[in-house]
Formats: structure tokens, sequence, C-alpha cells
């Protein structure tokens, strides 16, 4: 039995959709500025004329206008050509593809044109984080979405030139992208699985605690620590021994449960995060909803290694966040767990000759010394006596230490301006004088 392409009986071509698919990154609003992906891969997809072009990013898209009826040009703005070896694809449709740099000096990309067998009706619909070049189909089902904007097509062709748009990546609202073809299938991963033109061959399947699927024709078939690309060979290979002629097998991987990192501590939404290709620190904090204003001044990641035990990764939290070091935005593994401690509120009483007497609240992480005390009292009133002030500090057994502060010498350095413990009372006196 071989794949025969699916004809109606009225003869019609069947529709050939291309879906230019990336995976997370954010983007902007400016094509200058959207972050550079890379085209890794072609390759056919399960529904029939279906062809993926694969990035490892959010890119621009354009369509080119284009003389020749017979030829489709799309533009990937900022996408670098990751492919190591020429496009080996045909269709009934399509004699070839081939993959350029484009050709405008003041813009970097790659262009990827597709030589048509004859002319037939194009149009471009993005789909999520898709974009769907679809080859042969006068009214495709979908409408552009805001910020797609093309011409009506040429007579005869349904052509649309100069059709513009960005293929929106998972972070805005999309699902997951694909994994790269290196990811290594682990248990309670959920694949989708297919067959080139053969549609009653697509399944979407968990794999099992024992690291095994289960299919009709194939039965139990092991794939755990197999990458896509070797379960890709290894299901063509068993279907090629009894059922098919070189059938050209595609597998993704919709969830990737056997590869993710925890958040726990000061972040909007603490839980787990899919690995869906490689993650840093702060892509995980993002996708956690960011830190809360409990969080501290400092981060663990726990690594577990071979033996079972964790490693701890210190990372500072103000040199991360606040000055960017990007040393610290590690590369994640998959069971690292990342610990964004709560940071703990403590007070401190400021009573007597102050502005706003009261309560002073900071955090554990951010120690608190006297002078910052009575300046977030407001500072001492006109009649304050700056040489009796007394800071009482009451012990674990109850007793009471009495500290005695010349203020004016703690401004001139000559007395310590120590920091406060939670609990303390400042009592400021005033002078009769």
């Amino acid at each position: 039995m071989s794949p025969v392409s699916p004809r109606n009986p009225g003869g019609w071509t069947p529709v050939h959709t291309l879906l230019f698919l990336a995976s997370i990154s954010l983007i902007s609003a400016s094509p200058a500025q959207t972050p550079g992906a890379t085209l890794l891969e072609v390759r056919p997809d399960g529904k029939p004329g279906t062809i993926r072009l694969i990035c490892d990013g959010a890119f621009q898209f354009s369509r080119a206008d284009e003389a020749d009826p017979s030829r489709v040009v799309v533009d990937l703005q900022n996408v670098k050509n990751g492919l190591k070896g020429k496009v080996e694809y045909k269709s009934e449709l399509v004699k070839n593809i081939s993959v350029t740099p484009l050709p405008t000096k003041d813009q970097s990309g790659t262009r990827v044109v597709f030589d048509l067998v004859r002319p037939c009706p194009v149009s471009l619909l993005p789909e999520k984080d898709s974009l769907a070049v679809v080859l042969g189909q006068k009214n495709p089902v979908g409408d552009l979405p805001v910020g797609v904007q093309g011409v009506p097509p040429a007579p005869g062709t349904g052509a649309a030139a100069n059709v513009v748009g960005t293929a929106i990546p998972p972070s805005r609202g999309g699902p997951p992208g694909p994994l790269k073809s290196d990811y290594v299938i682990g248990k309670e991963d959920l694949l989708e699985l297919g067959v080139f033109e053969q549609p009653d061959l697509t399944r979407t399947v968990r794999v099992s605690g024992d690291g095994t699927i289960s299919l009709p024709l194939l039965g139990v078939v092991p794939l755990a620590g197999l990458s896509t690309k070797q379960a890709e060979e290894k299901l063509r290979g068993l279907l090629s021994d009894k059922y098919l002629t070189d059938p050209q097998v595609w597998v993704f991987v919709k969830e990737a449960k056997s590869r993710k990192v925890s958040v726990v501590g000061a972040v909007e939404k603490p839980g787990s995060i899919e690995m869906l290709g490689d993650r840093t620190l702060l892509e995980a904090i993002s996708e956690a909803g960011g830190l809360t204003h409990q969080a501290g001044r400092d981060l663990y990641v726990l690594r577990p290694d071979a033996s079972g035990a964790a490693q701890r990764i210190d990372i500072d939290l103000d040199d991360l966040m606040i000055n960017g070091n990007p040393v610290l935005n590690i590369a994640l593994a998959p069971g690292d767990v990342i610990n964004i401690p709560i940071d703990r509120v403590l007070h401190v009483y400021v009573d007597g000759a102050v502005r706003k007497p009261g309560e002073v609240e900071y955090k554990s992480s951010r120690p608190l010394n006297l002078l910052q005390a009575i300046a977030a009292a407001g500072g001492l009133s006109e009649r304050a006596s700056q040489k009796g002030i007394v800071v009482i500090r009451t012990k674990s057994g109850g007793t009471q230490d009495m500290i005695k502060v010349d203020l004016k010498a703690v401004r001139k350095g000559k007395q310590d301006n120590f920091e406060l413990e939670n609990g303390d009372s400042i009592y400021v006196p005033e002078t009769f004088f």
C-alpha cells in the first residue's frame, strides 16, 4: 500500500497548505525590533499537501510582489536560514522550494520561494502561532486577523500580494509551538503523529509510564528516550515493513510533561512550566507571571544531579532584574526548581518628636538602620532632642536593652548607625530649650 494523494470525483486539486510555525519569543510591533529567529526545518505535515517551515522564534512575514503567477514568494524578516542542505520536496502543485537570503541590502532575513507546477489561487491565513499559505483553494475558510493586511487577489489567480503580518508566539495567547527535532521524548509526553497524505493515521497519544505508546496498526511501540527525529525513523521503519511504501512520518510533542521546571515562592502564578524548547531563568519568571512585591533580593535554582542530590545556584535578583546582568540569566534544565523566597515583613516603631510617629515597615532582605527609620517617620520635629534618643530592644526572655543615641554623633560618623531589629522601638524626646 503506497501513499496516494486523495482526489474528489470531479478531479479537483487538493488544497496544499504551508504552515510557518514560530516558538515562544517576545515580539514588538516594529520589524526592526523583532528578535531574530532561525528557520530550522522544512518538513511535511499530516494534512494532505501540508508543509511546515519551523523556526525557533517569533517572526514577521510578507508576501512579495511576483510577476510570474507560478511563483509564490514569502519573506521572513530577521530570520536566519538554518537549513543545512537543499529542500527536497515535490507535489502535484509544488515542483520546487528554494530558500535564499533576502535580496534587499537594508534588511536581513530569508526568502522562501515556491515554484508551482501551474498557477493556482493563493491565500495567507495566520492560524494562532502559524502562517498558512493555502494553494489551490479560491475561498479558504477564515479571515485575516488584526494587523494582517492584503490587497484583493489578481483576477483568475486569487494571489494576494503585499500581505504583511506577524506570527504571534505562544506567550501572546497561542498554544505552544513545536519542539526542535532533537527533543528527547519522555514519559507522560503528549505526542501528535501521523503520515503525510494519510490523514486516517493521524493520532494524538500520550507516552505511558513505561515509555511506550499504543497504535492500531503497530501495537505497543517504545519511544521514551528517542528524539522526535529518531521516533519518526522508527515508526517509518515499522510501517514500511508491513503497510506502506516509503511513508513520510511526522511526530510533534504537544505537551512536554517529562520536561518541566517548577517556580515557587514570590511569583504571581507559582507552579510547573513545560520545557517547550529551551528556557532561560527570566523566561520562566515571566511565564510564572513575574515577581510579586514580596520577593526578596535573592533566588535559588535547585538542580538535581545524577546521584539525586540537588545543587543550589544562588542568583542576586537585583543584579539580574535591575542591572540586567546577562550572566545570571542562566539556561534552565528539566527538573530545575526556581525558588524565590517570600521576604519576611518586619516592623519597628518610632515615637516622640518626629513628624509621622508610628510603625515603619521593612523587609528582612533589606535591613533598616537608625537614620532610615527616623527618615521614614518623617524626620525630626522642630523641638526634637538629638542627644536624648533611646532605642528600646526587647530580648527573647522579656528583658529590655536601652540603647542611647546621639544623633549628631551618628550623622558625623562618630557613633554607629546600627541596623535595627524587628520590634525595636525608637523614642525621640523633645528639648526644653
